[in-house]
C-alpha cells in the first residue's frame, strides 16, 4: 500500500510542477513593452507597489554615481508624495514645474539654450498621451489639467532628457488603438544615446563623472524640490 501512495505522491508532484512551469513559462502581457510595464506599475495602490513604481522611476533620472543610498532616500520621498496625492491629501505637480525642474538642470549643466523644454509643447504632449488608453494610469491629464501626479512628472522629466527637452504630441501615435497593430517603433521615444552626440544623456553622465556624488545629489535634489517633494 505504501509503494503505491508513494508513487502516486511523485506523480501528483509531476504534474504540479509541470502545470507550473507552463504558467510561469508564458510571457507577461507587458514582457517587451517599457511603457506598459510602468503603465501597470503606476496602477498598484498599495503600498509596496507605488515604492516599486517610485524607485524605478527614480532609477530613470538619477546617475548611478549618486549612490544607492541616494536613489533609496529620493526613491521614499517620490513614493510618500504619491501616495499622498492619491488619498486626496497631497500637492499635485504643475506642468509648469515639470518644465522648470528640467531647465534648471540643463542650466546647471551647461546645456545649449536648444535643450530648453517649453510649457506649450508639454501642454500638447500630456494632453495628447492621455487619449491612448493603454497609459491611463502614466498620464493624468484627463483627470488632473495642467497638473500631475508626482510619479507621472518624474516619467515627463525622463521623456525630456531622453529626448534633448522636445516632446512632440505625436510621440505615442503608434500607441493609439488605430495603430495597436504597430510593435517596430515602439522603443523610437527612448532616442538618447550617449555616443550618439552630445545630447541630455550624456551631458548628465559627463556632469555626474567630473563632479563629486555631493554635486549630482545637489542637482537632483533641487529639481524634485522644484516638483514639491
Amino acid at each position: 500500500m505504501r509503494p503505491n501512495l508513494a508513487a502516486k505522491a511523485v506523480l501528483v508532484f509531476f504534474f504540479i510542477l509541470l502545470s507550473f512551469g507552463r504558467i510561469t513559462a508564458q510571457p507577461a502581457p507587458c514582457a517587451h513593452d517599457f511603457f506598459c510595464l510602468f503603465n501597470q506599475e503606476a496602477a498598484a495602490s498599495d503600498t509596496e507597489g507605488i515604492r516599486s513604481y517610485s524607485h524605478d522611476m527614480i532609477e530613470l533620472i538619477v546617475p548611478a554615481g549618486a549612490g544607492k543610498g541616494y536613489i533609496n532616500s529620493l526613491s521614499d520621498r517620490m513614493a510618500r508624495a504619491e501616495s499622498a496625492v492619491r488619498n486626496g491629501r497631497g500637492r499635485l505637480v504643475p506642468e509648469v514645474d515639470v518644465v522648470r525642474s528640467f531647465n534648471e538642470i540643463m542650466r546647471t549643466i551647461g546645456a545649449p539654450p536648444t535643450f530648453m523644454a517649453d510649457v506649450a509643447s508639454m501642454r500638447r504632449f500630456r494632453a495628447r498621451s492621455a487619449t491612448v488608453p493603454s497609459f491611463s494610469a502614466l498620464f493624468t491629464a484627463n483627470r488632473n489639467g495642467t497638473n500631475c501626479n508626482p510619479g507621472e512628472a518624474v516619467l515627463l522629466l525622463f521623456l525630456l532628457i531622453e529626448n534633448d527637452g522636445a516632446l512632440s504630441e505625436h510621440m505615442f501615435d503608434e500607441y493609439a488603438p488605430s495603430q495597436a497593430g504597430v510593435q517596430e517603433k515602439r522603443l523610437s521615444v527612448l532616442t538618447g544615446g550617449m555616443e550618439a552626440h552630445r545630447n541630455v544623456k550624456w551631458m548628465l553622465f559627463d556632469y555626474s563623472s567630473r563632479h563629486r556624488r555631493g554635486a549630482t545629489i545637489k542637482l537632483f535634489d533641487r529639481a524634485v524640490h522644484t516638483l514639491g517633494f
